[in-house]
Formats: structure tokens, C-alpha cells, sequence
């Protein structure tokens, strides 16, 4: 079978969208399946569509439907879709939609009533690369990672302005991987890093730099305003990172409403106060560590495939 993956345009060379359709490519190649990734809709032929994120890719899905009306179209939701509301222009890819799919559990409660048949969840499973080494300073630190491109949405210096608190004593540092997408944070981050001496930011990182990076620090912060299903969670917690996490809906949905490192979004104080239990609090710490690993199962490759075989024969079935 011919599948088109959608996905948006992005001036960034892997976006999180471009990540999962290129993972989905791969498990659909490895079932037998022609596959390709584009950005446009170019009259390509196929045999089913997914387009990942309903008002990005809503121009191509529209003009796919319009071409071929009895083929199939899924259509993948992601923060930007769901937080803080779905707009009307995803809730009409919705409505071509053959099949929706979520990213978590708790973004079910974000759909409509009416399209709660053909909605279902396929949580993103994690393959750690080969890891690049990330430069590293003589020194003794406990060591926080940020990564995740810098937009307002990711609150992405919220980390950094943390840590300006932390007493003295302190061995606490915030290693940030992302590319710069809204321009006003290249001043804030040249800002930051003047006056911040526990900040440094490594510009942009491919995929294995940044596994290396979350996998040789002591903890991974997410500090975003809303997600849809981060797949930065499920990395951390494969490689066996603790994490801490702002009550955003795309991370209480991965990580459980009683997740011991959850704090509520924009709290700069209350991020203080628990990097600082992180650090000086090793029995804290260490059933934070255990919280996550025991989350791991739901990231593997093997569940992943299942979902996403079971999403085709679902929608080519109707």
C-alpha cells in the first residue's frame, strides 16, 4: 500500500512532526508499505493519507480529499492543534478525517463528542541513537537539561531564570539544546547567558548530541505552556533521566496526574524549589528516578507498531 505522510513546513531541519513522520515511515516501510514524507501536496498519488497536525497541513489534506474522495485520510493532532482549543480550521480536518489521532490519553478529552469513534491514541516510542558527545567543563555539577526548540509556547527560558535563586552553594547548571524559531529570544538567550553564569545554551543539536545530552545530565526539565504528546519525556525516561514537568495536559498525559515532578505552568518559584529538592533531597530524587522508569514500557517500538498497525487496519476496514 502507497501511504503520503503530510507534514508542516518547518525552518528547522528536524521538527518534532518531521521526527514522528520519519519513525512512522520507517514502521510502515518495515510492514511492507511505500512511503513519503513531503511538506507539499503535489497530486502525488496514494493509497492512504496522514497528515500530521490538522491546521498546518490543512491546504494538502483538503486538496488530497478533493482528488481522491474514497481514499482514506487520517489526521494526526498535535499541541498546537488541541491547546488551548481547537480551532475551526482543525476541527474541519476533522471533519475529512477518516480517523484522528491523539499522542496521549488525556487529549481524548479535548475531542468532540461527535468524533469519538474514530479517534485513537498512539503514544510515541523512542529508539536512543547513537550519541554524539556534547562538550562538557572539568567540574562537579548536577546537571539540568532543556531541549526543545526556543517559542513562546516552550517557555524555554523559564529554566534558566530559575535557577538565578538557588543559593549560592548550589552546583546546579541548565545545558539548553534548541534552535532559535522566534527571533526575539536570540537577544534574551545572549542576555541570559551574560548575566547567568548556570546557564548555557548549546544551539541547535541533532538527534543523537541531544540524547547524549539528556542522557549524561542528572535531570531533563519541560517547562512548555501546552503540548500535544512530547516525545522529549519518553527519551529522558528511556535513557533513565528523571524529569520535572509543567501540568500541561501533553505531559500529564504521558506522565499520570500523581507524578511526583509536576509543577503548574509559568511557576518560576515553584521550579526553584524543586530543582533545588532535586539536587539536596537524594531520596526525592531517587523515587523521582523510579517514578519515570517505571513509565517506561509505554515508549517501546514494539507497542508503537502494534498502535499503528491497528490504526490502518481500522481505517482501510471502513
Amino acid at each position: 500500500m502507497r501511504i503520503l505522510i503530510l507534514i508542516p513546513h518547518s525552518r528547522v531541519a528536524w521538527s518534532g512532526n518531521r521526527n514522528t513522520a520519519e519513525r512512522w515511515a520507517s514502521i510502515f516501510s518495515d510492514s511492507g508499505h511505500e512511503v513519503s514524507v513531503e511538506s507539499r501536496y503535489t497530486d502525488q498519488e496514494a493509497d492512504l493519507l496522514v497528515a500530521l497536525h490538522g491546521e498546518k497541513t490543512q491546504e494538502g489534506l483538503l486538496a488530497f480529499h478533493a482528488a481522491h474522495p474514497s481514499v482514506p485520510c487520517v489526521v494526526v493532532l498535535t499541541g498546537t492543534d488541541l491547546y488551548p482549543a481547537l480551532s475551526a480550521t482543525s476541527l474541519r480536518s476533522l471533519e475529512v478525517a477518516d480517523e484522528i489521532v491523539v499522542l496521549q490519553e488525556m487529549a481524548l478529552t479535548s475531542i468532540p463528542e461527535r468524533y469519538s469513534n474514530k479517534v485513537s491514541v498512539v503514544v510515541q516510542s523512542v529508539v536512543l541513537p547513537e550519541m554524539a558527545p556534547v562538550k562538557d567543563e572539568e567540574g562537579d555539577f548536577f546537571d539540568v537539561c532543556v531541549v526543545g526548540h526556543l517559542r513562546e509556547v516552550k517557555a524555554p527560558l523559564l529554566t534558566a531564570r530559575a535557577v538565578r535563586s538557588l543559593p549560592e552553594e548550589s552546583k546546579i547548571r541548565v545545558r539548553h539544546g534548541g534552535e532559535i524559531i522566534e527571533t526575539q529570544y536570540r537577544g534574551w538567550v545572549a542576555k541570559e547567558a551574560a548575566v547567568n553564569p548556570r546557564y548555557q545554551w548549546l544551539g541547535a543539536l541533532d538527534h543523537s548530541a541531544a540524547a547524549a545530552l539528556i542522557a549524561q545530565s542528572d535531570l531533563l526539565v519541560l517547562t512548555s505552556v501546552s503540548e500535544g504528546g512530547p516525545a522529549v519525556l519518553g527519551e529522558a525516561i528511556v535513557a533513565g533521566t528523571p524529569v520535572i514537568s509543567t501540568m500541561n495536559e501533553g505531559a500529564v498525559g504521558i506522565l499520570g496526574e500523581n507524578y511526583t515532578g509536576l509543577f503548574p505552568v509559568g511557576d518560576q518559584a515553584a521550579l526553584t524549589a524543586l530543582l533545588r529538592r532535586c539536587e539536596v533531597d537524594e531520596p526525592f530524587y531517587r523515587g523521582l528516578k523510579e517514578e519515570a522508569v517505571a513509565l517506561a514500557d509505554q515508549f517501546s517500538p514494539g507497542r508503537e507498531k502494534e498502535a499503528l498497525a491497528g490504526l490502518i487496519e481500522k481505517v482501510m476496514s471502513k
